[in-house]
């Protein structure tokens, strides 16, 4: 084996040495990209937030609700036997289509709540309770617009009348409206007023000397009389019928005057 020479031997030398270097700077850098990577798989570790696995929500079976109870549809409460009254003021009935006057009597069929289903003329409906007082036993009514006049004793009518009311074109002499009591009862008298002096055989005073009397100076009663030649205010009777009447009313029997 060929010996080298010095010069080969130091250049051989050097590049050993360059070689070996080379190959422990590989050897290194690997080693710290290595151990880079670790760090960074760490750090990605330790900085990510888990994440959180959904909870499964419970189903709960819908609880049956209770079946409300319906309230019982109020039933009208039928008198046993038909009641009579009068409106306090003016009212009507089927959505305006029926007007009751103040004072008109009604007949009372029976109660619903807080309302009273009335009967007028074959019509029927509802007021309110607190707008119609009940009659009891015996009452008259006069219907100043019919001209007529009838007794109502225990719910039905035992005498009707055409009669002759107050003149209506003078307030003077016009009829009073309203609920009035007998206060007195004569037979046999005279009625006396500026400028008259009439002889009657029955009057029933109730209201301020306006009274229920015979009139046999008229030999017709009724229609459109009133309007131009009435009472001083009285009512004016036929006269078979005026002791009829006398005879049914009493001291405390009502009145009820109405259009």
């Amino acid at each position: 084996m060929k010996k080298l020479t010095t010069r080969e031997k130091i250049y051989l030398g050097t590049l050993i040495s360059v070689l070996g270097l080379s190959t422990v700077f590989r050897i290194e850098q690997v080693k710290a990209d290595n151990e880079g990577k670790m760090r960074q798989e760490k750090m990605k570790d330790d900085n990510q937030t888990p994440i959180p696995q959904p909870t499964a929500t419970p189903i709960v079976e819908p609880t049956a609700i209770p079946t409300a109870t319906p309230l019982p549809t109020p039933q009208l409460k039928k008198y046993e036997e038909p009641k009579y009254g009068y409106v306090v003021k003016e009212v009507k009935l089927k959505n305006g289509k029926i007007k009751l006057p103040m004072y008109q009597t009604v007949k009372m069929l029976g109660k619903l709540k807080n309302k009273v289903l009335v009967k007028c003329e074959n019509k029927e409906g509802y007021i309110n309770s607190n707008k119609v007082v009940e009659l009891n036993d015996t009452f008259v009514t006069i219907d100043v617009d019919k001209q007529e006049l009838r007794i109502i004793e225990d719910g039905k009518t035992t005498l009707k009348t055409s009669v002759v009311t107050g003149t209506e074109t003078n307030e003077s002499r016009r009829s009073d409206r309203g609920v009035f009591e007998v206060y007195s009862k004569s037979a046999d008298r005279y009625l006396q007023g500026p400028g008259y002096s009439t002889h009657v055989d029955y009057f029933a005073a109730y209201n301020n000397g306006e009274g229920l009397h015979d009139a046999c100076w008229r030999d017709s009663f009724g229609g459109d009389i009133y309007k131009y030649n009435g009472s001083h205010g009285c009512i004016n009777l036929p006269v078979d019928v005026a002791p009829k009447v006398y005879k049914k009313v009493k001291i405390g029997t009502k009145v009820i005057v109405h259009d």
